[in-house]
This record gives structure tokens, C-alpha cells and sequence, in this order.
């Protein structure tokens, strides 16, 4: 998991997380970690309104950007999905999800 210090473009975020096997997670796993933490509690993922940012390829080998957000007005967990072509700034602060690299 990466923490954004400046606001940052989708591609410019998964040019920096690395090669495709760093910077793509599996939606399962990040449905884990929403349901891990569902009603708010801490965890891994932001609950402070900051973005949580997934990258994930779909059936075809599409890319999107996953982005969950905890709304405590809601009382739950807000999930949209955007192209990663959209060029969505996402704001410094953002949690950016990634596969951690075997011997790092």
C-alpha cells in the first residue's frame, strides 16, 4: 500500500508502482479488505474520506481504477469504478492498493 504525497493522474500512479504484476490487485482481495473493515473500523484501508485506490484488470485485460470510500453518513462503504483513461486526479493523501514485490 502506497500513500500519495502529491495529487497524481492514474497513469502517472501506475508508472510509479512498477511492472503490471506491482501495480494490479484482484477485485476478491479488495472486497476482502472492504468486508474486513465493514462497519468502519480500522484497518488497512482509509476510513478518514481520503480515497482507497485500486487498480484491477478485467476479463479482457482492461484496466480500471476502483475506488472505495467509507462514508460514515452512509454508514458504509462507497464504491465507483472509472476508466483509467478518464485521467482522474486523485488528491495527495489517497491510499494506493498494490501487490507486494517477492523479496522486497
Amino acid at each position: 500500500m502506497n500513500t500519495l504525497l502529491l495529487p497524481k493522474h492514474d497513469p502517472d500512479i501506475m508508472v510509479a508502482l512498477g511492472p503490471q504484476s506491482r501495480r494490479f490487485i484482484k477485485l476478491g482481495h479488495l472486497y476482502q479488505l472492504i468486508e474486513e473493515q465493514g462497519q468502519g473500523q480500522e484497518g488497512p484501508l482509509l476510513i478518514n474520506g481520503y480515497a482507497n485506490i485500486a487498480y484491477i484488470l478485467d476479463e479482457n485485460g482492461v484496466a480500471w481504477a476502483v475506488h472505495a470510500d467509507w462514508d460514515p453518513h452512509y454508514g458504509g462503504w462507497y464504491v465507483s469504478v472509472y476508466s483509467v483513461a478518464r485521467l482522474c486526479e486523485w488528491p495527495a493523501g489517497s491510499l494506493v492498493l498494490s501487490q507486494v514485490s517477492s523479496g522486497n
